[in-house]
């Protein structure tokens, strides 16, 4: 992926066609793994190889994959994963009502993060 990268240079065109979407795959995991070791969302720095819109878009989708998790953690009772992943929700939440979404993926990306949250706070 780094070659990958290295090979397309600046060329944003290039790279939204040819890698975003692997970028964003991969930096959903290192959210999942960050969370799941620390109890808290990795920061844009941390993932250094995501620009900004990858970045959110991996952070709307790591928000998806936490309603999962939130799911398998009530099955176990575990009311406290539970509270902490719906306060990390809430707080995603809370940020991207300060974007301007308009119609396109990341707009699409914040309405499931939105269902996220209501299936979070119905559990």
């Amino acid at each position: 992926l780094l070659k990958l990268l290295e090979s397309i240079g600046n060329d944003s065109t290039l790279r939204e066609e040819k890698v975003s979407f692997s970028i964003e795959r991969l930096c959903v995991i290192i959210l999942l793994y960050k969370f799941y070791t620390t109890g808290r969302l990795a920061s844009q720095s941390e993932l250094s190889i995501c620009n900004d819109e990858e970045y959110i878009g991996s952070v709307l989708s790591f928000a998806q994959e936490i309603s999962r998790y939130v799911l398998g953690r009530a099955c176990e009772g575990d009311i406290d994963s539970i509270e902490t992943c719906r306060q990390v929700v809430l707080q995603l939440n809370g940020k991207m009502l300060e974007f301007d979404f308009r119609n396109g993926p990341l707009r699409r990306k914040y309405d499931g993060l939105k269902y996220s949250l209501k299936t979070i706070e119905d559990i």
